[in-house]
């Protein structure tokens, strides 16, 4: 619980800095209710995070879709955290960024080719 309250508390210092701080523009709207968007990504990455090795969903062991949230957080999360903090994340940029990550299954698939062989 450290981490996750730590990590989500240094994000909501940078959306402080950044001006995301409740403007009424930026983040994601529930309802009445805007999330910042540094915050947002804060926790989404924490959700993919649990439902990746939790069950029920466990998507480690799910093939392709774990294999996807695994690199979607070494790639989408990060440049959604970076491009919400120094520019303006748009539905463009997220499409872009969803579209490497795909990419990026090629490499999370040779590597774990690779710790197979370690495996043994």
């Amino acid at each position: 619980w450290a981490l996750l309250l730590s990590g989500v508390a240094v994000a909501a210092g940078l959306d402080w800095w950044a001006g995301h701080w409740f403007d009424g523009v930026s983040g994601v709207f529930i309802g009445p209710m805007q999330v910042p968007p540094i915050v947002a990504n804060a926790l989404f990455g924490a959700v993919v995070a649990y439902i990746y090795s939790a069950p029920p969903l466990k998507l480690k062991q799910s093939g392709w879709i774990g294999v996807f949230a695994c690199g979607a957080s070494y790639i989408a999360l990060p440049w959604w955290c970076g491009q919400s903090l120094l520019g303006e994340l748009t539905p463009d940029v997220m499409i872009l960024t969803v579209a490497y990550s795909i990419a990026g299954l090629g490499i999370a698939i040779i590597n774990d080719f690779k710790s197979m062989e370690g495996d043994r």
